[in-house]
């Protein structure tokens, strides 16, 4: 039997030249080693990013002729793996199609809706996927019964499905095995397979796991498809696994929601930083720090910063109360952030002090075009000069999905094609958004996020401008060689970037208002003399 894993995550144009490696191939194949029942599984290599055009991966797929062809979906890839999954099918009937990620919500709606739209998809994963792909696999390769039960799927029965009950994971001999040390020969080739497909080394990141699950409930966030918020931790060997990473010199990142918030997670930091040597490609390194546990914030990112130049980005979404109270959003009061911000500017040296930024979300309720220009100065004011701006994205599986959740707010959203390189040459509007809206496109030119159009403090045109107006300012204000602004010359510079901020959204929206509205999307970037320019998102 042999099994295709397609995980087509975004490529290194996305994240800053960097490609991360999703680790659920090693952690799905790593269960069927320990309890896997059929001898003869061959696992064909997994495309873990988007390295070809469409048609070519799809006919190598079609030449390896699997039995099983797993795929996982993002809202970055979503239009991509089904339009895949469809093509796959129609090759392959015999094929068996299992989609599973955040992106997917088989498991929430009623009858048969979900298979009716999707009817080439045989099986969708919902939750941990380590056994319930095991009893799937399994089951179909003979060696478990027809009638075996399984877990965390849903099934298309064609007519009708099946909603299997949902486990968390809780295989003690699996959570006590680290997924990468007992296939070594395996992330070892699969790493020099992208270097290979011209990927650099010093570019690849493999993400690795800690813990699962995260135990808050952001309105605007999706973790664990929002299934439990139990949090269960591997008790692998973390010490050798950090050793082979190390060995195999390549950069590793935790893939955990809250790395900091246990005493055990600062011992492994520490014990991957002593790992590390300039002169070599790897680092460990932390991206998802505690909400609530400042010192130990600090301790991450001012070392990782010190070390290795890593932006040391506070995650505050906004810091108005009622904003974050309206996400359901856990924090530290603002002036312990003020006071956290202000320790790592000033106890990182000189020529490391622009590292210190913040993360941050445009389009939640509450906010408003000033409002957001406010806190872009207020931490000016502060110190700050960079920072990841991320506009307020759809997820089917976050609180904010619930309807209620949307008419207390008037949430509406938009689909939005972000451009991936920074200027696309236009020809004629309409027919842009005429191909845009068939749901093909380039994955290398155009991600598809479903983005707030409005909310019962912001219309799209706000949105729009908070983040050109971000975009402006970082480009004026950002790094040490920039001379610091007064009071008075903060506010000149704030009064001339609303003006060419508006201007050039109106600009772009009275072009887009037409096509717009037609096809009920948009290119989100700002438009002028036949090109779209990209507006910057993180």
């Amino acid at each position: 039997m042999k099994i295709k894993f397609v995980s087509n995550g975004p490529n290194g144009e996305v994240y800053h030249g960097e490609t991360y490696v999703n680790p659920a191939y090693f952690f799905i194949k790593a269960f069927y080693m320990l309890h896997g029942k059929t001898a003869d599984v061959e696992w064909l290599p997994c495309d873990f990013t988007m390295l070809d055009t469409y048609a070519v991966q799809l006919e190598q797929i079609i030449a390896d002729k699997p039995d099983v062809v797993a795929l996982s979906v993002y809202v970055w890839n979503e239009s991509h793996q089904m339009r895949l999954s469809r093509d796959i099918k129609q090759a392959l009937p015999h094929t068996v199609i299992v989609l599973g990620g955040p992106q997917l919500i088989a498991h929430k709606e009623t009858e048969t809706d979900y298979f009716d739209r999707h009817p080439y998809v045989d099986y969708v994963c919902y939750g941990d996927g380590e056994l319930a792909f095991q009893l799937l696999i399994d089951r179909h390769s003979g060696a478990l019964p027809a009638s075996t039960p399984l877990i965390n799927m849903v099934e298309n029965l064609k007519p009708g499905y099946h909603l299997w009950p949902f486990e968390i994971i809780a295989d003690k001999e699996y959570l006590d095995t680290s997924s990468f040390l007992i296939q070594k020969e395996d992330v070892t080739d699969s790493v020099n397979s992208l270097i290979a497909r011209g990927i650099p080394k010093n570019k690849i990141v493999m993400a690795i796991e800690f813990a699962r699950g995260c135990m808050y409930s952001c309105s605007f966030c999706d973790w664990s498809q929002n299934l439990t918020k139990k949090v269960k931790r591997r008790n692998q060997d973390w010490k050798a696994e950090l050793d082979f990473f190390h060995d195999l010199d390549i950069m590793v990142r935790e893939a955990d929601a809250n790395f900091g918030q246990w005493p055990q997670d600062l011992e492994i930091f520490d014990y991957g930083i002593s790992l590390y040597d300039p002169n070599r490609i790897f680092k460990f390194r932390v991206h998802n720090t505690p909400k609530l546990k400042k010192e130990a914030t600090y301790h991450l990112m001012y070392t990782q910063s010190l070390l290795y130049d890593f932006r040391a980005h506070v995650s505050l979404q906004d810091i108005d109360d009622q904003v974050l109270a309206n996400i359901n959003r856990p924090s530290v009061s603002w002036a312990d952030h003020v006071e956290l911000i202000q320790r790592l500017s000033n106890n990182l040296p000189e020529g490391k002090k622009h590292l210190v930024g913040v993360q941050l979300i445009i389009g939640l309720p509450g906010q408003t075009y000033k409002s957001i220009i406010n806190m872009y100065q207020e931490l000016y004011r502060i110190g700050v000069r960079q920072g990841a701006v991320n506009l307020w994205v759809y997820l089917d599986n976050s609180p904010a999905a619930d309807p209620d959740y949307q008419r207390l707010h008037r949430l509406k959203w938009i689909d939005a094609y972000i451009l991936i390189k920074p200027e696309f040459e236009v020809e004629n509007l309409d027919e842009l958004y005429a191909e845009l809206s068939t749901g093909i496109v380039d994955p290398n030119t155009w991600t598809k996020l479903k983005i707030v159009r409005s909310n019962s403090s912001m219309q799209f045109r706000d949105v729009m401008k908070a983040q050109l107006f971000r975009q402006y300012f970082s480009k004026l204000t950002g790094g040490l060689e920039k001379p610091t602004l007064d009071e008075e010359q903060l506010q000149a510079l704030t009064a001339e970037l609303n003006e060419r901020v508006e201007r050039e959204v109106s600009h772009t929206l009275d072009a887009y208002a037409e096509s717009m509205e037609k096809y009920d999307l948009v290119t989100f970037g700002t438009y002028s003399d036949g090109k779209i320019t990209r507006v910057f998102v993180d």
